[in-house]
């Protein structure tokens, strides 16, 4: 199949705005373990064929066509106001948003063209990143239009979660904590991610001025827009000889190589802590081959994917994915033919543990194919889970190219951990995650992960110093 599913959590592409710009998804089933493909070819068509597009390519790939309620009430809802491919994209949503699912969406020509800019391990803005709000039942709080809203100060102006090192806001001086009273003049208060995101982005080289409240004290930072080079991976030996890899997210395509030189430069180290805390996942690919980096033999994945077709009659591929000693195995059965099985094996990823102890750190912001490899791993009893219960996203989605240079995200499989969980549906409705073997909660809300005020990876530490000393 062309199409590639993904295990982005949209808490990660939306919820959580690199100044405005999300993460991404992963493959249909059959191509899971090579590399993502992407249609170059752009086919074009009127504003309402965009739209009526998004409507049937929707049921062919939807996970559970059940759920998609009356949905031929919206194939001609709109005939006669589609004018442009603006309202196309604006109406598809409408009615997408109708099928409670947040990790379905119809992409901008300009949000695809940054989704592919970050895959190369580039964004450009200012390198911000904001949390979303969250009410008491773990679901995120929405203004009247349905729009998420970010995490703010008590006064209602968004607070910044993370400074991305080596980014426009960093060497301005703005830091985590601080709140944005206001963007080019125009107030923050009370808006949504959406509306934040529109005020934050531009072109590189562009300027922005904010209005910041840091310790009380309020002030105005000017901040140049710039494309910055993003490495996914910091590592870093700790006290005791342990090694600290950190992984900011799955959505680059050499994620997996990085993550091998990262454990190349800690092949000294007596033991790895493994961060995937705030990682919102990317892609099924990287998720396997991180995984199997620490697994030396075992199974790393279950998946079921939704074949694309009549919604009707949906059919489905299931596939195991494991390793061996030395390949990579999978192993696939459809509903199209039943009691046949597929078998394919490929070289796989080497394991570089060799045994040694491994914490993988995660928090309620570990999603998607974070989620993924942390359960791969920690079924396999290759690695000790410490820190907070994660997001819940057991869900991935097709990215299928449109017409026009728009792009059509939809929930199209269900991964399940090796001993069978599954997390679940990031939460439209099931929200579950992986419980750590340690539960560790942070003494601060806003923290830069790996810093004095970090007691998680302190907790880490302590536990592999005494696991080394025997104890």
């Amino acid at each position: 199949m062309l199409f590639a599913p993904r295990l982005d959590s949209r808490r990660g592409r939306l919820y959580r705005v690199l100044t405005g710009l999300g993460l991404g998804t992963t493959a249909g089933f059959l191509t899971l373990v090579a590399l993502v493909l992407f249609l170059t070819t752009q086919f074009v068509t009127t504003p309402e064929g965009l739209y009526h597009r998004t409507w049937q390519k929707t049921a062919e790939h939807i996970f559970d066509p059940t759920a998609m309620g009356n949905w031929a009430s919206w194939e001609h809802k709109f005939d006669g106001q589609i004018h442009s491919d603006e309202d196309a994209i604006k109406h598809g949503n409408e009615a997408l948003k109708s099928l409670h699912d947040r990790y379905t969406y119809l992409m901008s020509p300009k949000d695809v063209a940054a989704e592919k800019e970050r895959g190369a391990g580039n964004f450009t803005g200012v390198g911000m990143v904001f949390d979303i709000k969250v009410g008491a039942d773990g679901k995120p709080v929405e203004n009247g239009k349905g729009s998420p809203l970010p995490a703010t100060d008590a006064d209602g102006y968004p607070v910044i979660n993370k400074v991305m090192k080596g980014a426009p806001a960093e060497s301005s001086g703005l830091h985590a904590g601080d709140a944005i009273t206001s963007v080019d003049g125009h107030s923050t208060k009370d808006c949504s991610l959406d509306e934040l995101v529109k005020m934050v982005r531009g072109e590189a080289g562009t300027s922005v001025t904010f209005g910041i409240r840091s310790h009380g004290q309020d002030k105005t930072l000017t901040v140049t827009r710039q494309t910055v080079a993003v490495p996914d991976v910091i590592t870093k030996m700790l006290p005791g000889d342990i090694g600290y890899l950190r992984l900011e997210n799955f959505e680059q395509l050499g994620a997996t190589r990085q993550v091998m030189e990262g454990l190349k430069s800690l092949k000294d180290a007596r033991a790895i802590i493994f961060d995937l805390r705030g990682n919102p996942g990317g892609y099924v690919t990287n998720a396997i081959g991180i995984s199997s980096l620490f697994i030396e033999q075992g199974t790393v994945v279950v998946i079921k994917s939704r074949i694309p077709g009549d919604p009707a009659s949906p059919q489905y591929e299931t596939g195991t994915i494991r390793v061996t000693a030395d390949r990579l195995i999978q192993e696939s059965s459809s509903t199209v033919r039943p009691g046949r099985r597929q078998t394919d094996a490929s070289e796989r990823t080497p394991y570089m543990i060799n045994h040694r102890p491994v914490v993988i750190l995660v928090d309620g912001n570990s999603a998607s194919a974070a989620e993924m490899t942390t359960g791969a791993i920690k079924d396999n009893g290759a690695a000790t889970v410490i820190g907070a219960r994660t997001f819940g996203k057991g869900i991935g989605q097709s990215s299928v190219p449109m017409p026009n240079g728009t792009q059509l995200h939809v929930t199209s499989l269900r991964y399940y951990t090796p001993n069978g969980t599954w997390l679940g549906d990031g939460g439209n409705s099931v929200q579950q995650g992986i419980v750590p073997d340690i539960a560790v909660e942070p003494l601060k809300k806003i923290f830069e992960y790996g810093s004095n005020d970090d007691n998680q990876l302190g907790a880490a530490v302590e536990f592999l110093q005494k696991k080394l000393a025997g104890k």
